[in-house]
């Protein structure tokens, strides 16, 4: 009987090589291959192979080719801090007296009549203002300001999609105000129009 062959496997620590890690990636399907990211082939696990595939034509014109069409990067200019509080106060004025869709012409307006011309904001990013940064910071505010003892009043609605909703407000005594303080707390949707689908609705809104 002849000798067994010998099959070479794939060795990681090609990959730290210099000649290598540009190009070299493990075979997952074959351990006794490599893959060349650039060409996109894939080449027999032996060191010798390795450097003579590096060294082709086809490889370096393939290189070259990655390197003329490579992109630079993009660069963005830093948004200022003042721009960051002027679009949050105009996000925070839309919440509190009008609907978003008049933000589109706000933005351009502010943009175009007052000093500070690096406002760009419309319905999306002032949306995206509201839900995830105005809300959680007025939210956290608000759990530290209540503490322990408070009211919650309700009222199911229904809105023009015929969805069923509940209504939370909250009476509490501020610990900041040090008076008595009625505001609106959560609006939470109902599954089922029935006092278990009510009960289930508050526990959800305690919970957040």
């Amino acid at each position: 009987m002849g000798k067994p062959q010998y099959f070479q496997k794939f060795r990681k620590i090609w990959l730290q090589e210099k000649s290598f890690k540009e190009w070299l990636q493990e075979y997952e399907q074959d351990p006794t291959k490599a893959f060349c990211k650039t060409c996109c082939v894939t080449i027999r696990a032996k060191r010798f192979d390795l450097v003579s595939h590096g060294e082709s034509q086809k490889h370096k014109s393939s290189v070259s080719a990655i390197k003329i069409h490579q992109q630079n990067s993009i660069k963005f200019k830093p948004i200022s801090l003042e721009t960051n509080r002027s679009e949050a106060a105009l996000s925070l004025f839309v919440s509190n007296h009008c609907a978003i869709l008049p933000i589109d012409h706000l933005g351009e307006l502010c943009n175009t009549h007052f000093t500070h011309n690096s406002i760009k904001i419309h319905r999306t990013k002032c949306s995206k203002i509201i839900v995830n940064v105005l809300a959680p910071y007025f939210m956290s505010n608000l759990k530290e300001d209540i503490g322990d003892m408070y009211s919650l009043l309700i009222d199911e609605s229904t809105d023009i999609a015929v969805h069923k909703f509940l209504g939370i407000a909250i009476i509490y005594l501020s610990k900041s105000q040090k008076k008595i303080i009625t505001t609106f707390l959560s609006l939470e949707e109902l599954v089922e129009c029935n006092a278990m689908a009510i009960v289930t609705a508050i526990k959800t809104c305690l919970k957040k």
